[in-house]
């Protein structure tokens, strides 16, 4: 390449974000020869650096173009340039990475096949036709497979896949869109596929493929090794498969995620807004709840009493290759038994899924950590994430932060989160911590994230309860430890990811959280900025009985709140009668397993066993997304209810609403009435409790949190009345507002208590 004599200016320029692994130097290596620019492109720590000369109106066109139309799947956080002496450099290269620790560090993250790889992998002339693990700098995994930074092949699971020359070639051509993707690698040197029966030992069926898809389509269950972990999957049309599989998993009632083979197929069983086949379609390719048809003809058996399902399209080659074989919809569920981590070792899997599943289809390709599917869903036009997952995680949000911190988030629907640089950095759902399988993977998945952003934590932050084995986790490292209310974390993580600085009021309503009384707080009025709170007001408190067993049986819920109505509320009520209301009344009058609560989910909890839908769970939340579902939207009015003040603050109280609720079922009021007044009344009544405290505090922004508002009911109609007062109204969106959020908010919480 002959130099021009007209360049005069040189730039070094560091550019951080998510720019590894996502075709970012192959894009910058073609501008600058586009633009005959001179100099490199290099990967350091998590970050791209470029040293480049030339004319300066070609250096700024350079600049221009890398910051405003850069790869689709980039993303830029932070760009710094500064100018120095000429070097005189002759052509424009790509040079190898540098693992020194760079300023900033991001992840980049796994994503969904792209177009091109879509048809590569149905082209007959193609190499890859038919190849499982086709990919290129658009598409495929990233931090499943990463080991360290940079992200180089070296340093991932495609290290002991050494590329064929026709590979290295394309590796190696500036002008393949597979120029530096690290997983590049085809049939001839790429991972391959195996078929197993339950035991363990390979079959020799020819095209893996197609006989794991007979397989299915005789009935069988599957455990498919993806991107980030194993999938059960079986035919989502034959119930008998998904009862079966059902009963393997010990999961009766949780709803199941559903693959289809594309667009039209969902359309056939859900309604899809415009929004929702944007979020569908993305790279990122979460499970996306989506209300059901009335003419859905999937059995009812896949999402039990529910008017949602959760529906995903493949986003791997190796799904796009099982759907070409004739399927229209399996069942796809992360492949784990209840309170297990997911399955993600091929050895592992085989010994602890044995008994669930007839077959396996896997990969010789190592998942160096294991990420579940990431859940989403759309509420008027906004996507909401209620699950940080493949494609998302992690989450980098930047927040400012002057401290380099640990939050160990709370005991169920875990997830961690550390901040350097200004930048809070969520983990994937790391599910309920509490069995020591799952809590074994929760440190590894923090010891991983500490060595790729290469965090040396000024403090470990905490929930306050003090047997989370989050909480002994932080008492067993060296170091600072500062503890955050539950609840105070729920209301930061709105707070920081809207970047609101005046105080708000938080309106945090979700199960359970240890109280700074000492109490189990969950119906909470805060108010406050990520430097403290002050609670507010509150729901009532009510003595429940049964400890965690009233969290498992919604009845003992019931039976305590109609303990404080006397006879009123434990004679002639039709579907309790099975009830062991006489015991529990009689420990509640001795105090025996009792705990005062203000929790709005167990309140939801009572409800939905007076009106006969959940007495009992399997599953977190199952009573309140039951109540939710039969609700019938049409019902505007409410019931009577009190808000008053007392030493707490203002008060939400809840006995004329359950009275209500009774004499609506004496009449015989219809259950999907009563449930909707419920939900009316909530709203109703925190609207109120909201603009009291809002006239005490002279606050007009509020902030909603907490796992109550998954459900979009009460969502809606708390935002309607908030909004009808004058309020300003946030709620979660990028993260969580169910506790795979709390690590957030702990970490925004306590850099701004630490100070600067």
């Amino acid at each position: 390449m002959k130099r021009n004599k007209h360049a005069h200016e040189r730039y070094l320029v560091d550019i951080h974000g998510i720019v590894q692994g996502v075709g970012f130097r192959p894009f910058v290596y073609h501008s600058a020869r586009e633009l005959k620019l001179y100099g490199y492109v290099s990967n350091i720590g998590g970050s791209v650096f470029i040293d480049v000369e030339g004319e300066t109106a070609e250096l700024k066109h350079f600049i221009n173009k890398i910051v405003k139309t850069p790869p689709p799947l980039a993303q830029i956080e932070r760009i710094n340039i500064r100018k120095e002496s000429m070097k005189g450099y002759q052509q424009f290269d790509i040079i190898k990475s540098s693992g020194e620790n760079g300023d900033l560090r991001f992840i980049p993250k796994d994503m969904a096949i792209c177009t091109n790889c879509k048809q590569d992998i149905f082209e007959s002339t193609s190499r890859w036709v038919h190849y499982e693990f086709t990919n290129c700098t658009d598409c495929g995994p990233r931090y499943s497979i990463i080991g360290e930074l940079p992200y180089d092949r070296c340093s991932t699971s495609m290290k002991s896949f050494e590329m064929c020359p026709i590979c290295k070639s394309e590796y190696e051509n500036p002008n393949s869109r597979r120029f530096h993707a690290q997983p590049v690698c085809c049939p001839d040197c790429g991972p391959q596929l195996k078929l197993l029966d339950f035991k363990g030992e390979e079959i020799t069926a020819g095209n893996a493929v197609k006989a794991a898809v007979k397989l299915l389509k005789e009935g069988f269950i599957l455990a498919v090794k993806g991107v980030g972990g194993f999938h059960l999957m079986c035919d989502a049309e034959n119930q008998q498969a998904v009862a079966k599989l059902r009963s393997r998993k010990k999961r009766p009632h949780r709803p199941l995620a559903v693959m289809a083979v594309d667009v039209t197929a969902i359309e056939h069983q859900c309604m899809l807004s415009d929004k929702e086949r944007q979020l569908i379609t993305s790279s990122q390719s979460p499970i996306v709840l989506l209300k059901k048809k009335r003419t859905c003809s999937l059995p009812d058996i896949i999402a039990l009493d529910n008017d949602k399902l959760g529906m995903l399209l493949p986003y791997t080659p190796l799904h796009m290759l099982m759907f070409a074989e004739g399927l229209k919809y399996l069942v796809a569920t992360s492949a784990n038994i209840s309170g297990m981590p997911i399955e993600y070792e091929n050895h592992k899997a085989v010994k602890g899924l044995s008994d669930v599943v007839d077959y396996f289809l896997l990969h010789n390709r190592e998942i160096k950590i294991p990420i579940d599917d990431a859940v989403a869903k759309v509420f008027e036009e906004r996507e909401i994430v209620s699950r940080v997952g493949r494609g998302y995680a992690p989450l980098p949000i930047n927040i400012g932060t002057q401290h380099q911190l640990i939050a160990l988030g709370a005991e169920q629907k875990s997830a961690i989160c550390l901040s350097k640089n200004g930048y809070a950095h969520l983990s994937q759902y790391l599910g309920d911590i509490k069995s020591p399988e799952a809590y074994e993977n929760y440190k590894k998945i923090l010891d991983h994230l500490i060595q790729l952003l290469r965090v040396k934590p000024q403090a470990y932050v905490h929930d306050m309860h003090p047997n989370y084995l989050s909480t002994q986790y932080a008492m067993e490292q060296q170091g600072q430890k500062l503890a955050i209310q539950h609840h105070f974390a729920h209301m930061a993580s709105c707070i920081a990811e809207h970047k609101l600085n005046k105080p708000v009021i938080g309106v945090i309503y979700d199960g359970t959280g240890f109280g700074e009384d000492g109490k189990i707080w969950g119906g909470e009025i805060l108010v406050g900025n990520l430097e403290g709170v002050i609670r507010a007001g509150h729901l009532k408190y009510c003595a429940i009985q049964g400890g965690d067993k009233a969290v498992e049986e919604p009845w003992r819920s019931a039976v305590s709140y109609l303990h404080k109505l006397g006879d009123f509320g434990l004679e002639g009520i039709a579907g309790i009668g099975s009830w062991n209301k006489g015991t529990v009344d009689a420990a509640l009058k001795a105090g025996l397993n009792c705990f005062e609560s203000s929790s709005m989910g167990r309140l939801f909890d009572c409800v939905s066993a007076l009106l006969g839908l959940c007495s009992t769970i399997t599953y977190d939340a199952q009573a309140a997304i039951m109540l939710e579902c039969i609700a019938d939207k049409k019902v505007e009015s409410c019931y009577e209810y009190e808000i008053y003040q007392d030493k707490d603050g203002i008060l939400i109280g809840y006995q004329e609403i359950i009275k209500a609720i009774l004499t609506d079922l004496r009449k015989g009021t219809g259950i999907s009435e009563i449930s909707c007044r419920f939900h009316n009344t909530i709203a109703a009544a925190t609207a109120d409790a909201v603009v009291e405290v809002g006239k005490i505090h002279s606050v007009r922004e509020a902030v909603l949190s907490g796992g109550c508002f998954e459900n979009l009911l009460l969502l809606e109609r708390v935002i309607k009345r908030l909004e009808g007062n004058g309020f300003t109204v946030y709620f979660n969106e990028k993260l969580p507002c169910n506790d795979g959020g709390i690590s957030f908010g702990q970490l925004a919480a306590a850099d701004r208590i630490m100070g600067g």
